[in-house]
């Protein structure tokens, strides 16, 4: 039987990452590095023991996972240092909605995909990069404010009003 892999979103190319690099350099099974459009994780220097919880959790959230880049149309495609720079989005094969069925002689799984920058940024384990053009900058913001309100991540110790 075959095993076919679907996403409740535009299909794309998946990629398996092979290792989570400090400052949320990703290094895919092919040795390429790719890096998150839009945020930047926190620093040990900015954010003390909050930089290395929020890269623990990056590790165990995306080694060794199937993701999806995608990049931004009109937006940068590539950082300073030549990394690829792109929307994250990986198979959440936990979430509500995700399924496993045999059809005919094949098996198919589906399951959402879900953005691992709107994530980071919910939980307040990144910074919306404002240097950076890209379409969902007015997005994050919103989701970067949200957290800083709720004392959350690295915001814990400053709460706007």
């Amino acid at each position: 039987s075959i095993l076919i892999f679907l996403a409740f979103s535009q299909s794309g190319k998946m990629v398996k990452i092979l290792k989570v690099h400090s400052g949320g350099l990703l290094e895919s099974r092919k040795g390429k590095i790719i890096t998150f459009l839009g945020i930047t994780p926190p620093s040990k220097i900015m954010d003390g023991d909050m930089a290395d919880t929020a890269a623990a959790f990056l590790k165990s959230l995306l080694q060794g996972r199937m993701i999806q880049p995608t990049h931004d149309e009109g937006g940068e495609k590539r950082d300073a240092a030549g990394n690829l720079l792109a929307y994250i989005e990986f198979l959440c094969d936990t979430c509500e909605g995700a399924k496993l069925e045999g059809i005919k002689n094949r098996i198919e799984f589906s399951a959402p995909l879900i953005n691992v920058q709107n994530l980071l940024l919910k939980m307040g384990f990144a910074r919306v990069n404002t240097g950076q053009s890209f379409k969902k900058k007015s997005y994050y913001m919103f989701l970067e404010k949200k957290a800083k309100k709720a004392g959350l991540g690295i915001w814990k110790t400053s709460r706007p009003k």
